[in-house]
């Protein structure tokens, strides 16, 4: 084989590694874009969506209906209990019926991976405080 034939063959192989590594770690949203409702709880280390579910009912535990969801993106209505104190980790501890457009990806995802799928919210179309901890 020439060096210039080995040269290319090199760089083809690090082409493809480069493109497989950035495929492995952009998050594979699946399906296409739609919309979801459900209650979405908030506490301390925990950011749960729970898909389908309605407030005031105790939410049918399924693995494919339970996931995290970040609050990143998602402007919350004003905190019922006033501000948040200080301390090493103030917290919001709410919960809140939410719609809105987005997308779904499975696998392990939030705080130390415990969720079984990740939320991606695009636009909020609805939330409203349903529970609260002051």
């Amino acid at each position: 084989m020439s060096a210039a034939a080995r040269a290319y063959a090199v760089l083809v192989i690090i082409a493809v590694a480069i493109a497989w590594a950035v495929a492995l770690s952009s998050p594979q949203y699946v399906g296409p874009r739609r919309e979801y409702s459900g209650v979405y709880r908030l506490s301390w280390e925990s950011s749960t969506f729970i898909e389908g579910a309605k407030a005031g009912t105790a939410p049918v535990y399924n693995e494919d209906n339970h996931g995290y969801l970040s609050e990143e993106g998602i402007t919350l209505p004003p905190y019922p209990c006033g501000e948040i104190a200080g301390g090493s980790f103030p917290t919001r501890m709410e919960s809140f019926e939410i719609r809105f457009i987005g997308r779904r990806k499975p696998g392990p995802a939030g705080h130390l991976n415990a969720a079984r799928a990740e939320y991606l919210v695009e636009r909020v179309i609805e939330i409203r405080s349903v529970e609260h901890m002051c």
